[in-house]
């Protein structure tokens, strides 16, 4: 934790190999993402800023149009698999990835803590463990938690909202398939996400459905429905969506996801990765949250709306199509027709 201070260059490294820092973190979509101010923070403390990453390749695919970023190493392997073992942990050689860095930053929770305090050990740089989240009990949000804690071990990183930028050949190919569906910068489309990684963090799929009629039969926009690889439930919504003229999404990498989010007009989900996603892109979002905590868990943005609903989440995800369509939760309606202007 004894970071030296970090404002200017490491003096005794070659400059080739200046401000190089490795960050782990293994963590799903909206963990990464939360960590986005604490990756940009860093990388404005250096004039040269070079980050390398351990982790999940999928998600590190996001960063590269990140100036900062070096190389990734997949977390997939088993390389550190021994700094885990309270016996081999000490005999075993530490990849270069992580013993030629100038500083490493380890980001998760208590597990993560015996690697970095291993770590500590074994290596003459800066090695610094950032708790992944707060305690339950605690309403800070999680970015400027991971910042905050950046800052107490050393590191002055000021906290900005998080922003990703799509690659320009995703985009490319996301706006020749807007074309050809007729859809111009003023008739972009709306995309929703009515999955999430958590079951009880879904507005309930009926609730969803009358969104979905609105945005369709009543305002007439474009709607395209994400549908990804963990929402199995969903389909039976997406596809009576798809009756109505929605373009489901579905088996699109990240990049491409945030090529598309960039193009359309608004985005509205869960309390998920994707509204993550959405906010860091920059389009106007509306995040509907239920049993976890806006303070702590909401995206930030300057175009984030962030909803407070209740439900039970014991018939959250039974979805009956033949019902007819009732109003929408009118707090939904009133943050959806700002954006839409309707």
């Amino acid at each position: 934790m004894n970071a030296p201070p970090p404002s200017t260059p490491f003096p005794d490294c070659p400059r080739d190999t200046q401000d190089r820092l490795v960050i782990a973190h293994q963590g799903a979509l909206g963990d990464f993402l939360l960590g986005l101010p604490l990756f940009d923070g860093l990388a404005r403390l250096f004039i040269h800023r070079r980050i390398d990453f351990w982790g999940r390749p999928e998600l590190l695919a996001l960063l590269t149009t990140k100036s900062y970023l070096g190389q990734i190493r997949s977390s997939d392997s088993s390389e550190l698999a021994a700094f885990f073992h309270d016996v081999l942990w000490g005999q075993t050689k530490i990849p270069a990835f992580f013993a030629e860095a100038n500083a490493v930053f380890i980001i998760g929770q208590e597990q993560s803590r015996i690697l970095a305090e291993r770590f500590r050990h074994r290596l003459n740089v800066p090695v610094t463990w950032i708790r992944s989240f707060p305690s339950e009990d605690t309403s800070i949000a999680v970015g400027e938690y991971l910042v905050s804690q950046a800052r107490s071990a050393g590191w002055p990183v000021a906290y900005g909202f998080p922003h990703l930028l799509p690659r320009d050949d995703e985009v490319y190919s996301v706006t020749a398939w807007f074309h050809r569906q007729g859809w111009s910068h003023q008739r972009a489309p709306v995309l929703i996400h009515p999955g999430s990684g958590g079951r009880a963090k879904i507005w309930p799929l009926q609730r969803w459905w009358h969104l979905i009629w609105w945005l369709t039969q009543t305002a007439g926009v474009p709607l395209l429905v994400l549908v990804g690889p963990a929402d199995q439930f969903a389909w039976p919504l997406a596809e009576s969506a798809s009756i109505l003229g929605a373009h489901v999404v579905t088996e699109v990498s990240l990049p491409r996801l945030a090529a598309i989010l960039s193009q359309c007009r608004l985005f509205v989900g869960n309390d998920s990765g994707v509204s993550h996603l959405a906010a860091a892109i920059g389009i106007p979002t509306v995040a509907l949250f239920g049993p976890t905590k806006p303070e702590v868990w909401a995206p930030h943005g300057p175009h984030v709306q962030v909803i407070k609903s209740h439900w039970q989440p014991s018939g959250a995800l039974s979805f009956q199509p033949g019902l007819a369509p009732e109003a929408v939760e009118p707090t939904v309606l009133r943050a959806v027709r700002r954006v839409l202007s309707v």
